[in-house]
């Protein structure tokens, strides 16, 4: 993990509610943003430590946002810091959600079920790009590709629970390591 000064709760706080109000579709959508914000711009992970940091907080019960928000935050300046920059991330949207219940409570907004319905599209490309750079950056030989593909496979064709998929990823990741280990300490 790359941590080039010291961070403000603000600075999180600030750097989070960006990347919360600019995202719409959820945790998923919000992944390329947030790369672009803590690793590109920012400088506070490494590639290959966000890849890290989304596995870890998508294997704890939640919202991957809010426990990446937790995660970072904590990493990088204790228990205020993940405080700001939960807050961060979870303050736009519900003042958004609290604007559209007070609108939808007074007015018959047909107009903004059509902007809904124009957002999802833009969603699901967002998710897309997002698996796709997290794909590119894990999988980079045969065992992760068919470690990904039975997985995707498990969840589409038989709708396995992806906690099931994630606690056997892990425990087949411990079995290659210890595996690898084993054979060099062999040699």
């Amino acid at each position: 993990m790359v941590k080039k000064a010291p961070v403000s709760n603000l600075k999180l706080f600030t750097i989070f509610f960006r990347v919360g109000a600019f995202t719409f579709g959820g945790g998923y959508a919000m992944l390329p943003i947030m790369q672009r914000e803590l690793v590109d711009k920012q400088g506070w992970l490494q590639e290959e430590d966000f890849v890290d940091m989304i596995g870890l907080t998508q294997s704890a019960p939640g919202p991957v946002a809010v426990n990446s928000a937790i995660y970072l935050g904590y990493r990088l300046n204790g228990l205020g810091g993940a405080i700001s920059s939960v807050i961060g991330a979870v303050l736009p949207s519900l003042l958004v959600i609290m604007a559209i219940a007070w609108a939808l409570s007074r007015y018959n907004l047909d107009l903004l079920n059509h902007a809904f319905a124009g957002v999802r599209p833009t969603v699901v490309s967002l998710i897309t790009y997002a698996a796709w750079n997290l794909g590119k950056k894990v999988v980079k030989s045969v065992r992760p590709f068919a470690m990904a593909a039975i997985s995707a496979g498990l969840i589409i064709l038989f709708g396995v629970h992806p906690a099931i998929l994630i606690v056997c990823g892990a425990l087949l990741g411990l079995g290659f390591s210890s595996r690898s280990q084993k054979e060099a300490a062999q040699q």
